[in-house]
This record gives C-alpha cells, sequence and structure tokens, in this order.
C-alpha cells in the first residue's frame, strides 16, 4: 500500500510538515531562553524576527495537519474501501491492522493541542509587548511529538494493509455481537442514558452561555460532557433516522454525499463548539497579560458556543422528528 498514489500524497504532506517543525523546534529553542521582553538590545531584535517566522510556520503546519485529519477520513471512507475487499466503508478500512482505529484517535485527539497553539499564537500577535512568548514556543515541543507519532503510525497502518484479506465490515460486526437496532427511544438503557446525558448537558450548557459570561472551566466540563454524549446519541440512536435504517449505526457513511456530507456538519461543529470552549478558557487564564480587544473576543467566542450548540441539539432532533412518522 505504500506505492499507492493517495497514501504517497498523504505521506508525503506529513513528512514535510515533520521536516518544517524540525527547523521550529531548533528555532523555538532560542526563544525559549534567550527571549527577554523588556530587552531593545540587537539579539532580542533578531528573535523577534525569528519569532514570527517560526510562529507562521508552525501556524501553516497546524492548518494542514488539521486538514489533514479529514483527509485521512477521505481516503479511509472512500479509496481504500476501493483497495481492501470486505471493507464498505471506514470502519472496515480501518480496522484490518490493530492501527487503523488508533491513527484516527491520535488525529482527533490532537487537532485539540493544535487549537491551543493556534489560538496563543494569535492572542500573542494581537499584543504590541508578545505577552505569550516564549510560552506559547513550549507547546511545540508535544506538537512535535504527535506529528512525529502520527508519521510513525501512518506508514505502521499503511505498510501492514494487506489487501488480499477480507475486512470485516461494520454491518458484520453488528449482526455477530447479537445488537438490537430499533427505532425506538427506549431500545436500551445504554443508549436512553445517553439521550438523556445529552439533552441535560445540552440544556445546561446553553443556559450558561446565554445568562453568564463566567464559569469558562464550568462550560469547558459540561461541554466535553455534551460532545461526548451527543457522539454517543448520534452513533446509537439518531443515525438510524439519517439512514433510515434501524440495524446501521455506522458514523462514517454520513460523510457520504448520498447523506449530504452531514457528517461533516457534526463534527465540525463539534469541533468548533470545543475550540470555542478550550478558547474561553485560555482567555480565563491570561487576561492580566492582554489588553482591552479580548473581552470583545470572548464575547464573539460565548455567542459562537451557543449557536453552535444550538445548532448540534436541533440537526439531529429535526432528523428524528422528520423520520419518526415515516418508518
Amino acid at each position: 500500500m505504500l506505492t499507492d498514489y493517495w497514501v504517497i500524497s498523504l505521506l508525503l504532506g506529513q513528512l514535510c510538515s515533520l521536516t518544517l517543525l524540525t527547523g521550529a523546534v531548533l528555532l523555538s529553542n532560542q526563544m525559549i531562553r534567550k527571549w527577554s521582553a523588556g530587552s531593545f538590545d540587537e539579539l532580542q531584535l533578531q528573535l523577534e524576527r525569528r519569532s514570527y517566522l517560526v510562529g507562521s510556520i508552525v501556524h501553516f503546519v497546524l492548518i494542514f495537519q488539521i486538514a489533514s485529519l479529514f483527509m485521512f477520513l477521505h481516503v479511509a471512507n472512500h479509496h481504500l474501501t476501493e483497495v481492501i475487499k470486505g471493507a464498505m466503508c471506514a470502519d472496515g478500512a480501518l480496522g484490518v491492522n490493530s492501527f487503523g482505529e488508533n491513527l484516527l484517535y491520535l488525529k482527533m485527539g490532537a487537532v485539540l493541542v493544535y487549537i491551543v497553539y493556534l489560538f496563543l499564537n494569535y492572542l500573542d500577535n494581537s499584543e504590541p509587548a508578545y505577552p505569550l512568548t516564549p510560552l506559547k514556543y513550549w507547546l511545540i515541543y508535544p506538537i512535535f511529538g504527535l506529528v512525529a507519532l502520527d508519521l510513525v503510525w501512518m506508514v505502521l497502518f499503511f505498510y501492514n494493509i494487506e489487501p488480499d484479506v477480507i475486512a470485516t465490515c461494520c454491518s458484520v460486526k453488528f449482526v455477530a455481537s447479537g445488537a438490537e437496532g430499533y427505532f425506538s427511544l427506549f431500545a436500551s438503557r445504554f443508549t436512553t442514558g445517553w439521550l438523556v446525558l445529552f439533552g441535560v448537558s445540552g440544556s445546561a450548557l446553553l443556559l450558561l452561555l446565554f445568562f453568564f459570561q463566567r464559569f469558562s472551566w464550568l462550560k469547558l466540563l459540561i461541554g466535553g460532557v455534551f460532545i461526548t454524549s451527543a457522539i454517543f446519541s448520534l452513533k446509537y440512536f439518531f443515525v438510524k433516522y439519517i439512514y433510515g435504517l434501524p440495524s446501521h449505526n455506522c458514523l462514517y457513511d454520513i460523510f457520504w454525499a448520498k447523506y449530504y456530507f452531514v457528517g461533516y456538519i457534526f463534527f465540525g461543529g463539534y469541533y468548533t463548539l470545543a475550540a470555542s470552549l478550550i478558547c474561553l478558557v485560555l482567555l480565563q487564564l491570561f487576561k492580566t497579560r492582554l489588553g482591552d480587544l479580548h473581552p470583545q473576543l470572548a464575547q464573539k467566542l460565548h455567542w459562537i458556543s451557543f449557536w453552535v450548540t444550538l445548532i448540534l441539539i436541533a440537526l439531529p432532533l429535526a432528523f428524528w422528528w422528520h423520520w419518526d412518522g415515516n418508518l
């Protein structure tokens, strides 16, 4: 599989990202050790120029890394299913060896770390005194480790794919597990529990976002519960109304064109909400270092979080209400 043109593109992009980050790590060492915000000597001026260069390099690399998550999902969900026998969606493609699903989870989790750096870099560059330098450069080290691990796991995943081996698709797993797929709110206690948690946490988050400008940590905590419960509720209940099939709860198919790419709306919303709540916490942590611009930014993030949460509640309910009378 390492000779496949899609695989080569992904690996080449990841290798280029790691190469650029290697240079950024070497330059950031100087920023961390020698940066002095109150100094006006020649070294400090050189460091400020390098800081802009390093920040720009890391910025574009991380934007690519976020995009590469969806690129990898597209390859697994569309291209690999044509190559691997028995794989009807990304569930079968990623399950051909032990690296596939772990690689996807790594990419998904790493995006949150990338968002933290991108927001800190934005805040730092928006202030004349660069108040978050060299703090933000400490993040480059774990970012470098995540990108390197991503590359290693990607090579291992593609290298260990055997096209002649028949993969197990999600429908076979569903039947083999003996699970029951009903168009019913009370199909199981497991599903009902996630639905209740989805409704309670979503309502609590909306109330907090609408009435309070404070409590950023509490909003992040409840937001994490809401996003987790929303994903499980989508997988075990709402997704059946998107497909119109009681026995199909695969999340990967919702990224297909025949379902209007609704998966990108859902998971784009989850990441937007998580990013907004994380950024609110960062603003709270570093507000003493920042100027008057950022209270307005916090207000915008509050409203973004509010409307995205409302959409993430309303959209699956819309599918449920639309199809409930037709199934």
